[in-house]
């Protein structure tokens, strides 16, 4: 179970999340964003990946997101992982990711442990288009094992007002995984909660997770994980691609 001293500690001292919540704040145009996160490490996580929207694409005018995300795993250390996306420019389309995993205080320390290439589509459906379906592909490189395997996934959003029902399954290395997520949107804050099985390694785990969006289109925000082994912060950003 990770402490509120070592969530604390670990956040001070990691200079890739302070300086995700820094350019979260710079992007927002104030310096809120990384006051609250100090304020959430230090009064109100007791103890401690999924999200919202996991279907859906970016805001319709921008073609690229910037995915960068860090947890801390308690004693096996800290993972940065950084994900380049792009978007057709259609309602429903292909999508393209790179993800790359770096490890920090692990060992091997310091080091690239897993990169991806990622191709999917995705495409609207119900009486209000207010569901989105993403069959995903992933190929994938693990650098500690010297492997490479291909994972099948399935994405699906449902937006029912401010409520937001994602789930989603996969088959990988490790069999069979399952889960959910859910929340719940006011203004600028959604809150909910995560679940995820995987049967083959009878593993239950759980999270909570909470985005503040930056602006009121809703195109750039910091998001959190807390769960039982580990803490995470991510900040995303939208941008436009134009082609020469």
């Amino acid at each position: 179970m990770i402490s509120i001293q070592k969530i604390a500690e670990w956040y001070n001292n990691h200079r890739i999340a302070r300086a995700i919540t820094k350019g979260a704040a710079g992007v927002a145009a104030f310096n809120t964003v990384e006051a609250a996160l100090d304020i959430l490490v230090g009064n109100v996580i007791t103890e401690a990946q999924a999200d919202f929207y996991d279907a859906s694409r970016a805001p319709e005018d921008k073609r690229m997101q910037l995915d960068q995300r860090i947890y801390s795993r308690g004693q096996k250390g800290s993972e940065y992982r950084i994900i380049v996306k792009y978007y057709g420019k259609d309602e429903n389309g292909i999508f393209l990711a790179l993800p790359v995993s770096y490890v920090v205080g692990d060992e091997p320390e310091g080091r690239i442990t897993k990169v991806a290439g990622v191709v999917a589509y995705f495409a609207k459906f119900g009486n209000k288009n207010n569901i989105t379906v993403r069959p995903l592909l992933s190929v994938d490189y693990n650098r500690a094992e010297g492997s490479i395997g291909a994972n099948p996934m399935f994405y699906v959003t449902g937006v029912y007002g401010n409520l937001t029902v994602d789930p989603r399954v996969s088959y990988g290395t490790n069999g069979l995984s399952y889960g959910t997520t859910v929340g719940y949107g006011i203004g600028l804050v959604r809150a909910g909660f995560d679940i995820n099985r995987n049967p083959i390694k009878g593993k239950f785990e759980k999270q909570f997770v909470t985005r503040v969006d930056l602006d009121p289109g809703h195109k750039n925000w910091i998001q959190f994980y807390v769960g039982p082994d580990k803490v995470g912060v991510g900040f995303r950003t939208n941008f436009k691609f134009n082609k020469k």
